[in-house]
């Protein structure tokens, strides 16, 4: 029977939160996360990863959990089991959090402790713990790591998106989260390595076992043991941080025009689905024509008919065969024949991470000779890491594309927040070695979407699943959020979703909350985006747009606790309580042109 201490206050489900001084940390489905002092966050979260051969995460079963006071220290014990397929992987967790400080020096340990067997044989990529740092008190800031031969190097997380790992075979690292501060974070039982998790759209670094020089898949026998247990020390002065209650949004200056939000084309669509779109004013509807497929044409044919019935130019995603250009003439002679626009055409090629600027520099001289003006460039259709570790020519492309998904590594809600902190890192990083380029960020997908250049899967897409969530109020919060994060990065387009079906805005003729978003933002289509500071990323999303004396703000609360903001701007500053994760609109009029 679980007994909950002072120091531990617990909710209906057995989550956890753990109280040590001035210190929080929660303890949710087997993981800590969240260790934080006042609202600044100084670890993530940590938790037991296990993956399979193809960088698939099995999820754990958490039971029999436990929460007690041990030598002065509060204390969780509990078991967790991954199953799925061959992997079967049982262990038993203890987390410790101890805090001896006083009212001028602040002294806290925290140890999250796991010991683990093999039920059966199976193949993994990665079974062990695994830190994730946050943005707020790591990114551009300094770090010294010890490796296990024990010789003492300098490292840095750094602020644009590294591609490849930051720091390897630690077993310790120190650094200073903010000032007055001092972090030190001790690896037993396995080396570990650091990287840039921003490559796969999360909003995090990432300390992992083991170190991904060493040979992957590796194999656990029926029995094998693993023992891990990290250590973090948080040391320092008592200083006063900032509570979580209230969060602060701040409109300012006229910053550009909305980036052109397109979607993707989904199922065919009946009339009364093409009447409901076109109320969005979609800047464009993405088609995707493989033509190592012998269906393009009849492809091209019906997105070029939607994409007129929409009142939308088209994005065109020329997928090329693994050897070879395939039906390329025949394309761009049928495209001339449809007469539709073509905001911008992007280039892949079938296998291959990404595009070669060879390649798009091939295409777009004989797409140039029909069409001189035309924006071409090209991509990848796997996460932003392929992209990053095949840095194109500076001024070789014209437009430059990656998709976006926050489901790469886990499917929890908290995540799939958290990865809105990602999307500007991506734009500056590609904007310093393109910066001439069209940046493109699409498809965006919200659904869990296996990495297609993951281990055994040679760049092909797996069929996906239809998330749920999409469909409801916290579909439109992140999608307000990705797009509010996107438009203050001043990106050029932004294709999301599908139109229709069960990864559309749209299902049969039912709309939802997206589907009211868009339609929103598209009245303000042709106004100017707004500045807009959000002090709390983490808990509360934000736009504004302005046409002539009109603002329209959107503000999106991304946690289940709600909370209260202060909005600010040139029409005046208004308080509001949000009771959960929900979007509003506020409509202003100004008095005057400021």
């Amino acid at each position: 029977m679980m007994q909950p201490h002072p120091n531990t206050i617990s909710d209906d489900q057995g989550n956890y939160e753990l109280c040590a001084g001035p210190f929080r940390a929660n303890f949710v489905d087997g993981e800590l996360q969240h260790l934080r002092i006042g609202a600044f966050e100084i670890v993530r979260r940590i938790f037991v990863g296990v993956r399979d051969c193809a960088w698939g995460t099995v999820p754990a079963l958490v039971s029999a959990v436990m929460a007690t006071d041990d030598c002065g220290g509060r204390n969780i014990v509990f078991n967790a089991h991954h199953k799925r397929d061959e992997i079967d992987f049982a262990w038993r967790g203890r987390i410790q959090m101890t805090y001896d400080g006083d009212a001028d020096d602040l002294e806290l340990a925290v140890s999250f402790e796991m010991e683990g067997r093999a039920q059966e044989r199976f193949g993994t990529n990665r079974t062990g713990i695994c830190v994730l740092h946050p943005l707020e008190s790591c990114a551009g800031r300094r770090f010294s790591f010890t490796r296990s031969d024990g010789s003492v190097h300098a490292g840095e997380f750094p602020a644009l998106i590294s591609p490849h790992s930051i720091a390897s075979e630690l077993v310790k690292m120190r650094y200073e989260p903010c000032e007055g501060l001092v972090a030190t974070i001790e690896f037993e039982g396995e080396a570990f390595e650091t990287e840039d998790q921003r490559n796969w759209a999360d909003g995090s670094y990432k300390t992992y076992c083991r170190p991904l020089s060493r040979p992957f898949p590796y194999e656990l026998a029926a029995g094998d043991r693993v023992w891990q247990k990290v250590i973090v020390r948080v040391k320092g002065r008592a200083l006063t941080f900032p509570s979580s209650d209230t969060g602060v949004v701040s409109i300012g200056r006229e910053m550009g025009p909305l980036p052109k939000i397109g979607l993707c084309k989904g199922q065919v669509l009946e009339p009364k689905q093409i009447a409901a779109l076109s109320a969005l004013r979609l800047a464009h509807l993405r088609a995707d024509v493989s033509l190592a497929s012998r269906q393009w044409r009849g492809n091209l044919a019906a997105s070029a008919e939607e994409a007129r019935l929409l009142g939308s130019a088209m994005e065109l995603a020329i997928h090329l065969p693994t050897i070879g250009w395939g039906s390329l003439d025949e394309l761009l002679t049928d495209v001339m024949r449809l007469g539709v626009k073509v905001d911008r055409w992007l280039v892949y090629r079938d296998r291959q991470p990404m595009i070669s600027y060879v390649d798009v520099g091939h295409i777009a001289a004989s797409i140039r000779a029909l069409w001189p003006n035309a924006v071409i460039g090209g991509g990848t259709i796997g996460s932003f890491a392929e992209l990053n570790r095949t840095r194109p020519l500076a001024g070789s492309m014209g437009a430059l594309a990656w998709p976006a998904c926050p489901q790469v590594h886990a499917r929890d809600d908290a995540t799939l927040m958290e990865s809105l902190e990602n999307f500007s890192a991506a734009v500056a990083t590609a904007r310093s070695f393109a910066s001439d380029a069209e940046i493109c960020v699409g498809p965006v997908y919200f659904w869990r979407r296996p990495d297609p250049f993951a281990t055994g899967n040679d760049g092909v897409e797996k069929p996906a699943v239809p998330d749920g969530r999409l469909a409801s109020e916290f579909g439109a919060a992140w999608t307000l959020g990705c797009i509010a994060a996107l438009a203050q990065a001043r990106v050029n387009s932004i294709t999301l979703y599908q139109t229709s079906g069960g990864l559309g805005v749209m299902n049969g003729c039912e709309t939802g909350p997206v589907y009211h978003l868009l339609r929103e933002i598209g009245e303000f289509a042709d106004g100017q985006v707004m500045e807009c500071i959000c002090d709390r990323p983490l808990r509360f999303a934000a736009i504004a747009m302005r046409v002539g004396l009109r603002v329209r703000v959107w503000i999106a609360s991304l946690t289940v606790g709600g909370g209260e903001i202060i909005l600010s701007g040139p029409f005046g500053s208004s308080t509001l309580q949000f009771r959960g994760i929900e979007v509003r609109c506020l409509d202003f009029e100004l008095k005057e042109r400021t």
